[in-house]
């Protein structure tokens, strides 16, 4: 007599019938198992998240926080949150200034460009059309030297 597979499977000692959901107590939040056919079949629980909040975001980047998916205790998304009164670690949220406005400096006054980053290859702000690198005082490729000429 031969016993013929019924599609059961075993889990961390626990026997499970074919297409049911093995819960989360044993499987943990990284994955979603499932019986099928006589195995256990799992697959990543939750989407991939982005370790920075994405620009789709209708907040400042500062009040985006990781936070649980409603109806869901394992997977998180991004989110605008407002901060706690006494939450001291997020800073400045509200920026007063208005966008697309050049800020103008009155005379003597200089800004502050302390922490500022320039997305350019080398970290050094844009020049602007009027301004010129200072000369070098070397000769580049292609130039002479006033010593190098023979007559």
């Amino acid at each position: 007599m031969r016993c013929v597979n019924n599609g059961t499977c075993e889990f961390k000692g626990q026997m499970f019938d074919n297409w049911s959901e093995i819960p989360t107590n044993l499987t943990g939040c990284d994955q979603h198992c499932y019986c099928e056919s006589g195995n256990v079949e799992c697959r990543p629980a939750c989407p991939p998240v982005l370790a920075l909040p994405p620009p789709t975001l209708p907040c400042h980047p500062a009040q985006a926080r990781l936070v649980p998916i409603p109806e869901d205790e394992c997977c998180k998304h991004w989110a605008c949150v407002q901060p706690a009164d006494g939450d001291k670690d997020i800073g400045p949220i509200v920026n007063n200034e208005q966008p697309n406005k050049t800020k103008e400096n009155t005379v003597g006054e200089e800004e502050d460009a302390a922490g500022v980053f320039y997305p350019t290859f080398d970290g050094k702000p844009v020049k602007e059309k009027g301004e010129k690198e200072k000369p070098s005082k070397k000769p580049g490729k292609g130039q002479l030297d006033i010593n190098d000429i023979k007559y």
